[in-house]
């Protein structure tokens, strides 16, 4: 939450609990900020090469790959455990500004 919102709630449940709380050291610093979630999927084949990106992007803060290399991909994405990776942003902007395959890059041979 507070990836998003600037705003911790954990420690304001424990500073309202010790009677602690300060309004403005909460409510000043809250910005504007957008997070969001993207899953890999792929089309059908085996996974030759997997390149995480990740370190160029800025606004990553979080890139793993939910496979490896000689994976079989089914194609059909109807569970999360056949995601091929996921990432998580955050960025000034509610759309995301970041092509999720060129952060990471998953290479798949199809069958022929």
């Amino acid at each position: 939450m507070e990836l998003s919102t600037g705003f911790d709630f954990l420690r304001a449940t424990i500073d309202v609990a010790l009677g602690n709380f300060d309004f403005d050291k909460y409510f000043n610093r809250l910005n504007n900020r957008f997070s969001g979630v993207c899953f890999l999927s792929g089309q059908q084949g085996k996974i030759v090469e997997i390149v995480d990106n990740s370190e160029e992007f800025l606004e990553v803060v979080y890139c793993e790959s939910l496979s490896k290399i000689g994976d079989i991909v089914e194609g059909i994405v109807d569970g999360s455990d056949k995601r091929l990776g996921v990432i998580i942003y955050s960025s000034n902007t509610p759309k995301p500004i970041i092509n999720p395959s060129k952060v990471l890059n998953i290479v798949i041979n199809r069958y022929d």
